[in-house]
C-alpha cells in the first residue's frame, strides 16, 4: 500500500512547522465540545512488547501524574505499511505525520473532550509493528501491556487504524467474540477489508460500534470495499449496533488527516466524541430521547424600499448530543422572496419587495435524528417615499406648428405604492397653450403662440401623496424673409496708447448681419502706418496690434456675411512716444560667425539679438559686405536675418547697422570662413572664450568640423598647448569638452581631427580669464557669444587665423607675464608684409611696428612695452594682410 505521501528528504523540524502552521486555525476555531488547549506529552518509549512490537509513541493526559488514581480512556492507533519499523527512536519519528501523532506532535490535539456533559482525556499509544505479519496477536499484546502499564478505563478501549492498520484493526476485533467485547468502539479508516461469515458473527455477537471512512476517487482502497463492509456489518445476525460510514468527496488515499480533524463532526459529533458516547459500562442500546427545541426568532418588520432581513434560529437547543441540522422554508406571504441559506442557523432573506406579511418556518434536526419546528412572521410595510415625478424632456417647436404633446409616464410610484392620478397645469408663458386632457398621463397642448411655456404635472399615489414636476416648451417665430443688405461693420473704439504700451486690441464683434443673414468672417489689415503694428489675429473679430511704434495706424475693419456681401470701415491708433525713452544708441548682434566647407556656399546671420535701448523699438537693419572674395551675395539685405548666397573659398567680412526709432544706430562686424570641398578642417566652435572669475569652466565645441568628401571624421583630440595652471580637459576625445579649473591668464587649445584615411588637421582656440576686479577692462571688450572685439574692426575676431592650418602662422612671446621687452618668435609659411600691433583690453591700439617676413622659417623680434602700465593686453600679429594671429600678454 502507499498510503503515505512520501516528503522527500526535508528536515523534520521544517515537516513540523509546516504542519503546525496548516493546522493552526482548526484548533483555535473548532467546535467548543473540546478543549482549545492542547495535549502536549508525546514521547517515544523503545520497548519490545512482543517479537512485531519493538517500540511506540506515547501520549499521557496533561493531568496524568497529577491525579494518581484516575483511570482515563486508551485509543490505540494503528499505522499503515508506509511506517513499518523496529520501533527505535529515529525508526518512530515517522510516526509523527500521520493521523493522530500528527496532531500530537504538532501540539493540536485537544488535551479534552466534552460528552454528556462530562470532560475526558484518552491515554494514546501508536505501536510501531517491524512487519506486517501477525498484527492480530501483535494488538492483543499492546493492550495486555496498556492495560498493565497505565490506568487504563477498561470500559473505554478505543481501537482505531488507517489503511494497513485499519484493515487489521478489523481482523483483530473480528478474529473473537472476546477480542471484539474488550473494545468499546472502533474507527476504521480506508481499510480496504472484506469479510467472512465467522467474522460478522463475533462482531454480531460482541456487539462492537464501528465507523468506517474513506475517499471517493482512493485509487488503492477503493471507496466500494469500504461501502460492502459496511453493508455486511449491518446485515450480521445478531445484529450488531449500527455501522456508521463517512465518504470523503476526495480523491487520493489520505483519508485520515480529515478523519482524525477534531473540527469534522458527523451528525454533530467528532470521531473522539463518538468513541466517547460509546462505552462497555453502557449497554449499547438507544439512549434516551432528545428533547429540541426549535426557535425561529423574534418578528421584523421593514419598510420598502428595505427588502432585505436576516433570520436567526441561534437560539434552538437540544437536550442532549447537538443540532446537526437547520432547514428554513417560506410557508405563507408574496412569492417573491428568496432564501440565500436555508440550511444555516441564520439565513438572509432577499426579494421582500411585495409589502404584505411573510411567514416562514425552521426544521431544527438534532444529532439523533429528533426534530423540532419554529416560525417567525416578516411584515414589509409599503415605502413613506413620495412619488417619482417625470413631466418629460420638454422641446423645441417653431410656428407655423403649434401643438406639443406631454408625457409623464416615466413616473413611478415609490416601494409598494401605485399612482393613481395625474394633473397638468400651466406655470406660465403667453397666452394660448391649451391643455386638452389635463387628467391623462399623455395630453396634447395646444394654439402655442411664441413664447416659452413651463408647465407641471402632479402625481397622486394609493397613499394621498402629492408630488410635482416641470417641463419647459421653447416656442420660435416663424421664419422671416432674408434681407439683400449688405452687413454693418463695427472695429469698435479707435486708440490712444504711449509708449512703452505697445499692444492695443481692437473688438468687431458688434459687427452685425442684416435680417435673416449672418456673419462669415472677419479682416483686419494695416492701411498706413510706422513699422510694426502687425495684426495677431486678422481673421478675428477681437484681435490685438502688436510692436506698436510711435506714429498714427490706420487699419480697416471688412466683415463679409453668408451670401458674400461685405462692408469695410477704418479705424485708428495714434502712439504717443514714451516720455522716458532712452537717448543711448541701439545695441548690433550678427549672431554666431560662420565657417562652412564648400559646395555648401550658403550662411544666414540672424541678428534678431540686436536690442534698441530702454523705451525705443529698433526701425531697420541693414547688412553690408566689408571684405572679401568675389560672391557672398546679401539676399536680404534690410531683413534682420539674411543668408548669405553664392560664396567661394576664402574669408568673408560682413556689417550689421542697426537703427532705432529715433534714428541712432549701432554697427557690428562679423565673418564667414568658406573652405575647399576638400579639405579636413578642425574647426573648435566659438572662435575663443571670455569669462570673469569665480567662473571657471569653458565648453568647446568641434562637431562643427568638416571632413573631405567621401571621407569622414572618426576622431577627436583636444590639447592644451598653453596657459596657467589647471585648466584641465574633461573630455579629450569628444568633439564636444569642458575646460575645467580655469585660473585668470589666457589658455590656448588646440583640436586635432583625423579622418578615416588618416589624414588630420589642428586648429587652435582660447580662453581669456579675468579677475573677478581688473583694473584695465572695459565692458565693451568683448562679446563672449560672438568672440567680437565691438571698439574695433580691425581685431573683430581675435583668432580667425586659428582656424587656417598651424604651418600657416603661429607666434610665442616670452616671458609672459612681461616686465619690459616682450620676446617674439613668428613661424609659419606666411610671409609678405608683417605687421605687430598691441592693443588694450577693450580694443584701443597703444603701439606698433611693421617688418617683413620672406618664406619659410622663423623670425625672432623684440618689443619694449616698459612704457605701457600694468594690466592684460593683446598681441596682434599680421602677415599679408590675411594671416593674423591674437595672443593675450601680462603686463606687470
Amino acid at each position: 500500500m502507499n498510503q503515505n505521501l512520501k516528503i522527500g528528504n526535508l528536515p523534520i523540524s521544517f515537516i513540523r512547522n509546516l504542519v503546525i502552521t496548516s493546522a493552526f486555525l482548526f484548533v483555535f476555531c473548532a467546535n467548543n465540545a473540546f478543549s482549545q488547549t492542547t495535549q502536549n506529552t508525546l514521547k517515544a518509549v523503545t520497548t519490545n512488547i512482543y517479537s512485531n512490537v519493538g517500540g511506540y509513541l506515547e501520549s499521557l493526559p496533561n493531568d496524568y501524574a497529577a491525579n494518581p488514581t484516575k483511570k482515563y480512556p486508551l485509543i490505540v492507533f494503528l499505522h499503515g505499511s508506509g511506517e513499518l519499523g523496529d520501533g527505535s527512536a529515529s525508526s518512530l519519528d515517522v510516526l509523527h505525520r500521520i493521523g493522530i501523532t500528527r496532531l500530537l506532535w504538532g501540539n493540536l490535539f485537544p488535551s479534552s473532550f466534552s460528552y454528556g456533559g462530562a470532560s475526558y482525556s484518552f491515554i494514546v499509544v501508536a505501536p510501531q509493528m517491524k512487519s506486517a505479519d501477525d498484527w492480530s496477536n501483535s494488538i492483543q499484546a499492546v493492550i495486555d501491556y496498556c492495560k498493565k502499564t497505565y490506568r487504563v478505563d477498561e470500559n473505554r478501549i478505543y481501537l482505531t487504524g488507517l489503511s494497513l492498520g485499519g484493515v487489521s484493526a478489523w481482523e483483530y476485533s473480528a478474529s473473537t467474540v472476546a477480542r471484539g467485547q474488550g473494545l468499546a468502539a472502533e474507527l476504521l479508516v480506508c481499510p480496504g477489508a472484506s469479510t467472512w461469515s465467522s467474522q460478522l458473527q463475533n462482531i454480531g455477537q460482541s456487539q462492537l460500534p464501528i465507523w468506517v471512512t474513506n475517499n471517493s476517487g482512493d485509487p488503492i482502497n477503493a471507496v466500494s470495499g469500504a461501502v460492502a463492509l459496511v453493508n455486511a456489518i449491518n446485515s450480521a445476525v445478531p445484529a450488531p449496533p449500527k455501522a456508521l460510514i463517512t465518504i470523503f468527496n476526495n480523491t487520493g488515499h489520505d483519508a485520515w488527516t480529515q478523519t482524525y480533524d477534531p473540527a469534522f463532526t458527523q451528525d454533530g459529533l467528532n470521531v473522539y466524541q463518538w468513541m466517547l458516547s460509546h462505552s462497555r459500562s453502557v449497554a449499547q442500546s438507544p439512549t434516551s430521547p432528545v428533547v429540541v427545541t426549535a426557535s425561529a426568532g423574534a418578528n421584523q418588520v421593514i419598510t420598502l424600499p428595505v427588502s432585505s432581513v436576516t433570520l436567526d434560529a441561534s437560539g434552538s437547543k437540544v437536550s442532549s448530543g447537538s443540532i446537526a441540522s437547520y432547514a428554513w422554508t417560506q410557508v405563507s406571504g408574496p412569492s417573491s422572496s428568496t432564501i440565500s441559506s436555508a440550511s444555516s442557523a441564520k439565513p438572509s432573506v432577499t426579494n421582500l419587495t411585495t409589502a404584505g406579511t411573510y411567514k416562514f418556518q425552521v426544521i431544527v434536526k438534532a444529532s439523533d435524528g429528533s426534530t423540532a419546528s419554529a416560525t417567525v412572521t416578516v411584515t414589509v410595510n409599503v415605502s413613506t417615499d413620495p412619488p417619482s415625478v417625470n413631466a418629460g424632456k420638454g422641446g423645441t417647436i417653431t410656428l407655423p406648428t403649434n401643438t406639443f404633446t406631454l408625457d409623464g409616464s416615466l413616473s413611478k410610484a415609490s416601494a409598494g405604492n401605485t399612482i393613481v392620478s395625474y394633473k397638468w397645469a400651466k406655470t406660465s408663458g403667453p397666452a394660448g397653450g391649451n391643455i386638452t386632457s389635463p387628467a391623462s398621463v399623455i395630453t396634447t397642448v395646444t394654439n402655442l403662440q411664441e413664447g416659452t411655456y413651463v408647465y407641471d404635472l402632479y402625481v397622486t399615489d394609493s397613499r394621498g401623496s402629492v408630488w410635482s414636476g416641470g417641463t419647459t416648451i421653447y416656442v420660435k417665430p416663424a421664419p422671416v424673409t432674408v434681407s439683400t443688405d449688405p452687413p454693418t461693420a463695427n472695429p469698435g473704439k479707435a486708440g490712444y496708447i504711449t509708449l512703452p504700451t505697445n499692444t492695443y486690441t481692437f473688438d468687431g464683434s458688434g459687427s452685425t448681419a442684416s435680417t435673416g443673414n449672418t456673419i462669415a468672417s472677419y479682416l483686419w489689415t494695416k492701411r498706413s502706418g510706422p513699422a510694426g503694428g502687425n495684426i495677431s489675429s486678422p481673421n478675428s473679430a477681437k484681435t490685438t496690434m502688436t510692436n506698436l511704434q510711435e506714429g498714427t495706424y490706420i487699419y480697416d475693419f471688412t466683415v463679409t456675411d453668408n451670401q458674400g456681401r461685405s462692408s469695410k470701415i477704418g479705424t485708428y491708433i495714434i502712439v504717443s512716444p514714451n516720455p522716458a525713452a532712452s537717448t543711448d544708441p541701439p545695441t548690433a548682434d550678427a549672431g554666431k560667425p560662420g565657417y562652412i566647407t564648400l559646395p555648401t556656399n550658403t550662411y544666414t546671420f540672424d541678428g534678431s539679438g540686436s536690442t534698441a535701448s530702454a523705451g525705443n523699438t529698433i526701425a531697420s537693419y541693414l547688412w553690408t559686405k566689408r571684405s572679401g572674395p568675389a560672391g557672398g551675395n546679401i539676399s536680404s539685405p534690410n531683413s534682420a536675418k539674411t543668408t548669405m548666397t553664392n560664396l567661394q573659398e576664402g574669408y568673408y567680412i560682413y556689417d550689421l547697422t542697426v537703427t532705432d526709432n529715433k534714428g541712432r544706430s549701432s554697427k557690428i562686424g562679423t565673418y564667414i570662413f568658406v573652405y575647399s570641398a576638400t579639405q579636413l578642417l578642425a574647426i573648435p566652435g566659438k572662435t575663443g572664450g571670455y569669462i570673469t572669475l569665480p567662473t571657471n569652466t569653458y565648453t568647446f565645441d568641434g562637431s562643427g568640423s568638416t571632413a573631405a568628401s567621401g571621407t569622414k571624421i572618426v576622431s577627436y583630440l583636444w590639447t592644451k598647448r598653453s596657459g596657467p595652471a589647471g585648466g584641465n580637459i574633461s573630455s579629450p576625445n569628444s568633439a564636444k569638452t569642458t575646460m575645467t579649473s580655469l585660473q585668470e591668464g589666457y589658455y590656448v587649445y588646440d583640436l586635432t581631427v583625423t579622418d578615416n584615411l588618416g589624414n588630420t588637421s589642428k586648429t587652435g582656440t582660447y580662453i581669456f580669464v579675468y579677475p573677478a576686479v581688473t583694473s584695465n577692462r572695459s565692458s565693451a571688450a568683448a562679446d563672449s557669444s560672438t568672440g567680437v572685439i565691438n571698439d574695433i574692426s580691425a581685431i573683430s575676431e581675435p583668432v580667425i587665423s586659428d582656424a587656417l592650418p598651424l604651418s600657416a602662422l603661429d607666434i610665442t612671446v616670452s616671458p609672459n607675464p612681461v616686465i619690459s621687452d616682450m620676446n617674439m618668435l613668428i613661424k609659419g609659411s606666411a610671409k609678405g608684409k608683417t605687421n605687430i600691433a598691441i592693443y588694450s583690453i577693450n580694443g584701443k591700439m597703444l603701439q606698433q611696428q611693421e617688418f617683413n617676413k620672406d618664406g619659410l622659417g622663423s623670425v625672432s623680434k623684440t618689443v619694449n612695452i616698459s612704457k605701457l602700465p600694468s594690466g592684460i593686453y593683446l598681441v596682434q600679429v599680421m602677415v599679408d594682410g590675411k594671416f593674423r594671429k591674437v595672443i593675450k600678454i601680462v603686463k606687470q
